[in-house]
């Protein structure tokens, strides 16, 4: 199979940042944080430098 790792690496990012989102709602700042950071490194592997300083300063919201 093959594929675009940047589209799986982006895909990855904006799950993650799905899952930070529902900590978030759970009052669970802590996971929402770590979920976010996850989610800008996955963009940043992704080349996604945009989604990845988004992720950051959502991140950075969380503590």
């Amino acid at each position: 199979m093959t594929g675009c790792g940047g589209c799986r690496g982006r895909e990855t990012g904006r799950t993650l940042s799905n899952l930070a989102i529902a900590h978030r709602d759970a009052a669970r700042p802590a996971e929402a944080r770590t979920c976010y950071l996850q989610s800008a490194d996955a963009y940043t592997r992704a080349k996604a430098p945009t989604e990845a300083a988004r992720a950051r300063a959502q991140a950075e919201e969380q503590q």
